[in-house]
C-alpha cells in the first residue's frame, strides 16, 4: 500500500514541470481602450459616430461581451416638430405595386376581421390631443396586442378618422436603432425617433389605395425603409369602431410582428402634399413591454453590424474596433450612458466606458433647387422623357423634403416615381428625377404644372419649380436619304415676331440637344429643349415667355443650340 502511494506522489511531482511549461509566466489577457470616456456635442435631431478601439495587451486571448446601460433618463418632452411627407406620392406608388401584383379583391375581402376591444395594459404610444388642426388626423394612442390568430395594431384618433388619413407605424422589434431602418418613417425621416424599424405598417384608413383596385381600406406591411414598397404578406382589411382603427394581421400570412419588448413610432398624414404629419410620440419612441439598454445610443462592430451583445475574442497583441453612435432625440441637456465591456482580462474584468451626450440648439437647413424651372417642347409621338433636378442643402443640419406636383386630377403627364421624400445633410445635394409622358397630349397646347418641394428649410417651407411643356407636331425626317449632314440652326420665322416664333434645327446624328433663350445680358430665360434627338429636322415654337411662364418684354433675344462641343447662337427680336 505504501509503495502505491509512493509511486503516485512521485508521478505528480514529475508532472509539475509540465504544468509550469504550459503557462511559465502566468499568461493572461490584458484589456485597454483607446479612450476612457466618449463625448458627443450635438444639436437636436441629428446623430454622430465615434470610434473606440479595444486592445489586448496580454499574451492570452481576450474574450469580450459588449452591452450598454443608461445613466440619467430624459426629463421633459419638447414641443411638436413637424416634418413634411408626401402622402399623395406614397399612395400612387402603392397603387402601382398592387396593380402589378394582381391582388384578388375577393380574397382580400375574406380576410376582414371584427374589431377587438383594446387592452389598457398594452398601450404602446400615447400622444397629446390638439397638436394638429384636423381632429381626424390627431393621434391619441397606439395599442399593440396579439391573440392566437393575429397581431393587433389599434390606432385611436381625437375624432372619427379623416377620409384622407393614412397611418404609418414603424416597428422596432429588437429595440435597436442600429438594426432595421433608421431614421423612420420609411427610412427617410429627420431622426426625431430613435427607432430602427424592421417593418413599416401602412394603414390606408381613407382607402386611397383600395378604391381604384376594388379592395376595402386595408393595412400593408413592408420591409422597414424599403422605399420601393415591396409588400410582406397580403393586404389585410381594417376594422373600425368610432375613433379607432384596427389592423388584425393574420399570423398565417406574416412573420412575427409583435414582441414582448419592442419600440415603435407612428405618424398620421393626409392626402394633401402640404400637410404635415402628426408624429407620435413627439420624440424618442413608444414602448411595448420593458426598456432594454439605451435607446439613444448604438454600438457597431468594425463591419457595421449591431447586435446585443457584441461578443468576440481578441488575440494577444490584437485589437477590436467599436463604433459608438448617438441620436440626439431628447430635449436640450446632458445625458450619460455606459458602454459595458465584460471580459476575462486580469486587470479590468468589468470595464465601463462613460458616454456623455450634450444636446443644444436646432440646426438650420436650407433648400435650393436647380434648374429653377423646366421648359421643353415635345411631340406626342415620343416616349416618356426624363428630367433631372439638383436639390441642395446649403445650410447646416439635415434637410427633410417631400415632393408633389400641382397637376389637376386626371392629368398624369407629369410623373413622380417612387416615394419622393429625402434627407440631405448640411452642405450636401441629391439628384431628383421625374418624367413627362407626352403621349395623348394635344398638339399646339402648352401644359403647365409645378413641382412643390415641402421641407423643414428655414428659407421657406415650400419651394416651387415650374414645369412647362409645349406639344408640337412631329417633323422628324424618316427618309434616311434626307438625314441632315451637319448640325444647323436656322433663322427663326417670323422675325421680328409677336407673340410667337418658330425655330428650326437639323440634327445629323443621335445626340443630346439643348435649345435655350437668352436676354441681352446673357441670362438664360427659357429652355425649349434639353433631351436626346434622333437624326432629322425639327421645329420648336417660342411663345415669348420665360421658364416661369411669364411673358417677357419687347427687345433683342438670342437663341442658342448646344450639342456636345458645338454651340450655335442667333439673334431675334420680340415686338409687343
Amino acid at each position: 500500500m505504501k509503495k502505491w502511494y509512493y509511486l503516485l506522489l512521485t508521478g505528480i511531482i514529475a508532472a509539475l514541470p509540465l504544468f509550469g511549461q504550459s503557462n511559465p509566466s502566468g499568461a493572461a489577457p490584458i484589456i485597454r481602450t483607446s479612450q476612457d470616456t466618449i463625448s458627443h456635442n450635438l444639436p437636436r435631431f441629428t446623430w454622430e459616430s465615434q470610434d473606440i478601439t479595444i486592445y489586448n495587451d496580454g499574451d492570452a486571448p481576450l474574450e469580450i461581451s459588449i452591452t450598454d446601460s443608461p445613466g440619467n433618463p430624459p426629463t421633459t418632452r419638447p414641443g411638436k416638430t413637424n416634418i413634411p411627407f408626401s402622402t399623395q406620392a406614397l399612395i400612387q406608388q402603392l397603387k402601382r405595386k398592387l396593380a402589378a401584383s394582381n391582388i384578388d379583391p375577393t380574397k382580400v375581402g375574406r380576410l376582414a376581421q371584427p374589431f377587438s376591444a383594446i387592452s389598457q395594459e398594452t398601450i404602446a404610444i400615447t400622444d397629446s390631443v390638439g397638436d394638429v388642426q384636423t381632429a381626424g388626423l390627431d393621434l391619441v394612442s397606439l395599442d399593440i396586442d396579439e391573440d392566437f390568430l393575429s397581431y393587433k395594431y389599434t390606432v385611436e384618433f381625437a375624432d372619427a378618422p379623416d377620409s384622407s388619413a393614412v397611418a404609418l407605424v414603424s416597428l422596432d422589434l429588437d429595440q435597436n436603432a442600429g438594426t432595421g431602418s433608421f431614421p423612420v418613417p420609411l427610412g427617410l425621416g429627420p431622426g426625431i425617433f430613435d427607432v430602427g424599424s424592421e417593418y413599416d405598417l401602412i394603414m390606408d384608413i381613407g382607402n386611397l389605395v383600395g378604391d381604384s383596385l376594388g379592395i376595402p381600406p386595408s393595412a400593408f406591411v413592408i420591409v422597414g425603409g424599403d422605399t420601393s414598397l415591396n409588400l410582406v404578406g397580403l393586404p389585410i382589411p381594417l376594422s373600425f369602431d368610432g375613433n379607432q382603427v384596427q389592423a388584425n394581421l393574420l399570423k398565417l400570412f406574416f412573420p412575427q410582428l409583435v414582441f414582448d419588448n419592442m419600440n415603435v413610432a407612428m405618424a398620421a398624414v393626409g392626402i394633401s402634399a402640404l400637410d404635415f404629419p402628426d408624429l407620435a410620440p413627439e420624440y424618442g419612441h413608444g414602448l411595448r413591454g420593458s426598456e432594454n439598454g439605451v435607446s439613444w445610443m448604438v454600438q457597431f462592430d468594425g463591419s457595421g453590424i449591431s447586435t446585443d451583445p457584441i461578443a468576440t475574442t481578441i488575440a494577444p497583441g490584437d485589437s477590436f474596433l467599436l463604433n459608438n453612435q448617438v441620436i440626439s432625440v431628447n430635449p436640450d441637456g446632458v445625458y450619460t450612458a455606459f458602454i459595458n465591456i465584460a471580459n476575462n482580462s486580469s486587470n479590468s474584468p468589468n470595464l465601463s466606458v462613460p458616454v456623455q451626450l450634450t444636446i443644444g440648439g436646432i440646426l438650420t437647413p436650407q433648400i435650393a433647387v436647380t434648374p429653377a424651372a423646366i421648359s421643353d417642347t415635345l411631340d406626342n409621338s415620343q416616349g416618356i422623357q426624363s428630367y433631372n433636378l439638383t436639390v441642395e442643402n446649403p445650410g447646416v443640419g439635415a434637410l427633410i423634403y417631400a415632393v408633389a406636383d400641382s397637376s389637376a386630377p386626371g392629368e398624369d403627364w407629369l410623373i413622380i416615381g417612387g416615394i419622393p421624400v429625402g434627407n440631405i445633410p448640411g452642405g450636401g445635394s441629391v439628384r431628383f428625377s421625374f418624367d413627362v409622358d407626352p403621349s395623348g397630349l394635344t398638339v399646339g397646347t402648352t401644359y403647365q404644372a409645378q413641382l412643390i418641394f415641402t421641407s423643414n428649410a428655414v428659407n421657406g417651407m415650400q419651394y416651387h419649380v415650374p414645369v412647362t411643356i409645349y406639344i408640337e407636331s412631329t417633323t422628324g425626317i424618316s427618309d434616311p436619304t434626307t438625314i441632315p449632314k451637319k448640325l444647323v440652326l436656322h433663322e427663326n420665322y417670323p422675325n421680328p415676331f409677336n407673340p410667337s416664333t418658330q425655330i428650326r434645327f437639323d440634327v445629323p446624328q443621335q445626340q443630346r440637344i439643348t435649345l435655350a433663350i437668352y436676354n441681352v445680358i446673357g441670362q438664360r430665360i427659357a429652355t425649349l429643349a434639353d433631351r436626346q434627338f434622333a437624326p432629322g429636322s425639327y421645329e420648336v415654337d417660342w411663345h415669348g415667355v420665360n421658364e416661369n411662364g411669364i411673358a417677357v418684354g419687347s427687345g433683342i433675344y438670342f437663341y442658342q443650340l448646344s450639342a456636345g462641343s458645338s454651340v450655335i447662337t442667333k439673334k431675334m427680336i420680340l415686338v409687343r
